[in-house]
C-alpha cells in the first residue's frame, strides 16, 4: 500500500488508469448523445405537427405532421421509437384518438384515412381517398 501511496503522491493523487477511464468515459458520453442527437433529428417532424396522441398506458405519444411522418416518443426515455418515423403516403391534415380503443385515425391531404394501433404500435387499416363522390 506504501508503493500506492508513493505512486498517487507523485501524479497529483490520481493514477494514470484513473485519468485513462476518466477520458473513456467522457467519450463514451460524447458518443451516446451524438447517437442521441442524430436520432431525434431523423425523427422529428420538419413541418407542423397536426396531432397529438398518447397511447392508454402513457408510454409512447404518437404525433402526425404536416411532413408525412408519424413519429413514435418513448416517454420514458424521450427518444423517437425503434420504429420511428412512419411515413404516411402524403401529408397529415388532422388525427382523432379514442382513448378506449387505444386507435388513431389520420386525415391526409390526399383524402386518405390511416387507422393506427397505438397498443401495437402499427397501421392497421389504409382507407384510400379521393375515388368518390364529395359530401358537402
Amino acid at each position: 500500500t506504501r508503493m500506492l501511496e508513493r505512486s498517487a503522491s507523485k501524479h497529483g493523487g490520481a493514477s494514470p488508469s484513473d485519468a485513462d477511464a476518466a477520458e473513456r468515459d467522457r467519450r463514451g458520453r460524447e458518443a451516446a448523445e451524438s447517437r442521441r442527437s442524430a436520432a431525434v433529428d431523423r425523427a422529428s417532424h420538419v413541418g407542423a405537427v397536426v396531432g397529438i396522441a398518447v397511447d392508454s398506458l402513457n408510454r409512447t405519444m404518437v404525433t402526425a405532421g404536416s411532413d408525412s411522418k408519424l413519429v413514435l416518443w418513448n416517454f420514458a426515455t424521450r427518444m423517437p421509437h425503434r420504429k420511428s418515423p412512419i411515413v404516411l403516403p402524403s401529408p397529415a391534415t388532422r388525427m382523432c384518438h379514442v382513448r378506449d380503443t387505444d386507435l388513431a385515425a389520420i386525415a391526409m391531404s390526399d383524402h386518405s384515412v390511416a387507422v393506427f394501433d397505438c397498443s401495437s404500435l402499427s397501421v392497421v387499416r389504409m382507407f384510400r381517398g379521393g375515388g368518390g363522390a364529395r359530401v358537402p
